[in-house]
């Protein structure tokens, strides 16, 4: 069995003004997918999502630059994929880096989009699924969680999160990730506030829904250490 093609599906979709998501300084109008897919000169296909942080034109522009080193090679024989290069301009998050920098970040996800689509199809070769193929040992099921709370502002009504949340535990989700609201310094929230929120999440439902935290890398040390020290408290089960 030989590859013969590799093509990248670039994808973008405007979100429903209701389905648009708010974190930080950011707001949301669309979602991006890059897809890999992987043709064989048998009937099987590999198909692998890259990142979209990474861009999907700059995802593009790195897998046709992979592909002549991978086509007309046997997938069962590929180990090793190029190696990242790019990641974060000096710990920044990606939405505050140059364009440069932005398309480094489009070769890390375009390798990661490559070697799903690769284990993908090493799967289907097998005729078993991916987890099996990495571990025959594995679960057959996972737990999982609703990640969310992008869709609260401290202007308007933060307490939103907390009907988000009840609304999870309705869908049958048993945890949830919640991000850190919109910006702070625009509503003079402080630790101490985000605290009291969280309180009143866990007062409401955390007999029902294990909690996690995502400061989405806007949080100092000294707010960091306030953050987990109360959380910890709370029993919540993570702060990232």
């Amino acid at each position: 069995m030989k590859i013969t093609n590799i093509e990248t599906i670039c994808l973008s979709r405007i979100h429903e003004i209701e389905n648009q998501w708010k974190t930080f300084n950011i707001k949301t109008l669309k979602a991006d997918a890059a897809i890999i897919v992987i043709s064989t000169d048998s009937d099987l296909v590999g198909i692998g999502e890259a990142c979209a942080y990474g861009n999907p034109t700059f995802i593009k522009i790195w897998i046709d630059k992979f592909a002549p080193e991978i086509i007309g090679k046997d997938p069962r024989e590929i180990e090793f994929l190029p190696h990242p290069v790019g990641g974060f301009n000096n710990g920044q998050p990606y939405w505050m880096i140059n364009e440069h920098d932005l398309f480094l970040i489009g070769h890390d996800s375009a390798v990661g989009g490559l070697d799903c689509a690769i284990w993908d199809l090493k799967a289907k070769i097998n005729n078993i699924s991916v987890s099996k193929l990495i571990s025959p040992k594995s679960n057959d099921s996972m737990k999982v969680y609703a990640s969310s709370g992008v869709r609260y502002d401290w202007r308007e009504d933060p307490n939103q999160l907390i009907e988000e949340t009840k609304s999870y535990i309705d869908m049958g989700f048993s945890a949830t990730k919640i991000r850190i609201g919109t910006k702070w310094t625009w509503d003079n929230v402080t630790t101490d506030r985000f605290i009291g929120l969280m309180r009143d999440l866990s007062s409401e439902v955390g007999r029902e829904m294990k909690l996690m935290v995502d400061g989405n890398c806007n949080l100092n040390i000294e707010q960091a250490i306030t953050i987990a020290r109360e959380l910890e408290k709370l029993d919540f089960l993570w702060f990232e």
